[in-house]
């Protein structure tokens, strides 16, 4: 039997997505966390959590000026699972690795940020293929 691993979570960003590179390298890393809930069963309250989610290369710097707290996203991704000792403490992480970002919503409109985005909201349709043409450039780049 096969298996897959694909995530599709629908929720909103909880602060500002953060663009990192690798040290040393070119690679580019954006970091979120996405505010959800489960569904609701019988009369039980909606308890929401965050899980974290990261976009690595070209693809995290098309979508770092898009991704501000408040708005609402669709991701498809797979799920990662990190561990890791720190002075005997053992810590466990689920995370999404996303491969697509659907724009739901607008951010919601903070008067403290400097500006706004240089992208049209059009730029969010066409966000999910550049990332295909970035993963196609990337495998070719390694094979050729």
């Amino acid at each position: 039997m096969a298996y897959k691993n694909e995530v599709i979570l629908l929720g909103n960003l909880t602060k500002d997505s953060e663009l990192r590179f690798l040290p040393g390298e070119d690679t580019a890393i954006l970091s979120f966390t996405i505010a959800t809930t489960k569904p609701k069963r019988d009369k039980d309250k909606e308890k929401p959590f965050f899980i974290g989610a990261t976009i690595w290369g070209e693809y995290a710097k098309i979508m770092e000026p898009l991704l501000k707290k408040g708005r609402q996203v669709l991701v498809t991704g797979e799920l990662e699972y990190s561990s890791w000792d720190t002075e005997g403490q053992f810590h466990t992480k689920h995370t999404i690795k996303v491969e697509d970002v659907q724009l739901l919503s607008k951010p919601k409109s903070d008067s403290s940020s400097h500006s706004e985005s240089t992208f049209d909201e059009t730029d969010a349709g066409a966000a999910g293929g550049a990332n295909e043409k970035t993963k196609k450039q990337t495998k070719n780049e390694k094979t050729g």
